[in-house]
């Protein structure tokens, strides 16, 4: 094994989503390579597309869908108390030591779709 140290340009990263080459992370991103000095824009874009970007096409849809079986302007009354809403959907005998440990929360969560225990 050589001991030559490996360079972040390298690895030929362009400002796209990592695994999803058409979506560009900033305009000319596919045509914007990644170095050093422009790493932590190329981070920052990364997270906000995947905690905000596609996360908001999800939650429109859920929206929407949600709209069709129950309008949300209906909800407009709870908007100053959340509480009341979720004592109303979830009930308010809630054990809220169930969610307190690791072990607890696997006893709800079954994995399914290839997905075990361990993954």
């Amino acid at each position: 094994m050589n001991n030559q140290e490996a360079r972040l340009e390298d690895l030929l990263l362009t400002f796209t989503l990592p695994g999803y080459p058409e979506i560009e992370l900033k305009p000319d991103g596919k045509d914007t390579d990644v170095t050093v000095d422009n790493l932590q824009e190329y981070i920052d874009l990364t997270l906000h597309f995947m905690f905000h970007e596609s996360l908001k096409i999800q939650i429109q849809a859920f929206k929407k869908g949600f709209n069709q079986i129950f309008p949300v302007d209906n909800l407009r009354p709870f908007a100053a108390n959340s509480t009341e809403l979720e004592d109303m959907i979830c009930g308010t005998q809630r054990n809220e030591e169930e969610w307190t440990s690791v072990q607890k929360l696997s006893e709800f969560i079954v994995p399914a779709h290839g997905y075990h225990p361990k993954s």
